[in-house]
């Protein structure tokens, strides 16, 4: 901590991190993945959508720190399917 509060959380008291705390949005070709092999996730996703197995979806693939796809599909709900 940067401050003393009270006597029982003294200046420079704390718990140490890692450096890197935070996921950096990158190119899926920087940590090894085809971009490509990735789209096929688009695809898949909607076709479950449009079979109702799912309203939809949100996909968050990460490697190394790294966050290659992050991708919303779809509603939270059924009802636009019956409006």
């Amino acid at each position: 901590m940067p401050v003393s509060i009270l006597p029982e959380f003294n200046l420079d008291q704390g718990i140490l991190t890692r450096d890197v705390i935070r996921l950096k949005y990158t190119l899926p070709e920087e940590v090894g993945i085809s971009s490509v092999k990735l789209e096929k996730i688009d695809s898949a996703m909607m076709q479950a959508i449009r079979d109702s197995v799912f309203p939809g979806a949100q996909i968050v693939i990460a490697k190394d720190g790294k966050v290659i796809y992050d991708k919303s599909f779809g509603w939270h709900t059924y009802d636009q399917f019956f409006l």
